[in-house]
């Protein structure tokens, strides 16, 4: 009888996909604000230091971050400066990528709302609502770092 526990018990882990076994990823939510003024880049945004070249800002101040553990069907959010809201949810999560949906409102009025493929590692920008002399950006980065809860912030003081 032990022996036929212990062999359903392996064959039932290799029945489990690789991906369910690991923990859902991680995305990452940094809100930055882009203006032209020659202040230069918030030293805690280093990290983005490539991703934020080409844009058409001089400065770069962090105003905040939230990280979510997203698996496949999970939704998360961020309240963003100026009356706007970002919500995401996952359709799709492997240990390579993340199919999300995003939807940006601002005032209750949808300003960004698409289907995203996002590779782990990879960063995506989004330019959103004008704020303060300059434009609110969004930064999008999935990964395996840890969080706290899934589909809860992690609360890393940055």
């Amino acid at each position: 009888m032990r022996r036929l526990t212990v062999a359903f018990l392996v064959l039932s882990t290799l029945a489990v996909p690789a991906a369910a076994l690991a923990d859902p990823p991680v995305v990452e939510i940094s809100a930055m604000l882009g203006t032209r003024e020659k202040r230069g880049l918030d030293p805690r945004l280093h990290d983005f230091r490539a991703d934020l070249r080409g844009l058409p800002f001089r400065s770069f101040r962090l105003l905040g971050v939230h990280s979510c553990r997203l698996a496949r069907g999970d939704q998360c959010g961020m309240e963003l400066p100026g009356n706007a809201y970002l919500y995401l949810s996952t359709s799709e999560s492997t240990e390579r990528f993340m199919k999300m949906h995003l939807l940006l409102n601002r005032d209750n009025r949808p300003m960004f709302n698409a289907d995203l493929t996002l590779n782990h590692g990879a960063v995506v920008i989004i330019r959103g609502p004008r704020f303060e002399g300059g434009s609110i950006l969004i930064g999008l980065r999935a990964g395996r770092a840890p969080a706290e809860h899934k589909g809860e912030p992690d609360r890393r003081g940055r």
